[in-house]
């Protein structure tokens, strides 16, 4: 695993899921506002989907570490 930037209440992130439920609207990711920060790669999430209301979301891990899972998050991209 890379070394990712630190996690902390308040940074934004792209939250991924394959239930279309949390997401929204199909798309892939959505912007999610981290909660709280149980470690660098393991986050509770308020996830802003899609034309939907807020959802939250506990103990979503990083992409690195969840492979399998239906939920993860990432960095996005530095433009």
């Amino acid at each position: 695993m890379t070394d990712l930037p630190k996690a902390s209440v308040g940074r934004i992130v792209l939250f991924k899921s394959t239930n279309l439920d949390q997401v929204g609207n199909g798309a892939e990711e959505v912007p999610a506002i981290i909660t709280r920060a149980w470690s660098d790669t393991m986050l509770n999430l308020c996830v802003f989907r899609d034309a939907n209301a807020p959802l939250a979301v506990t103990s979503v891990g990083h992409e690195s570490i969840s492979q399998g899972s239906s939920l993860s998050w990432r960095w996005p991209p530095r433009v």
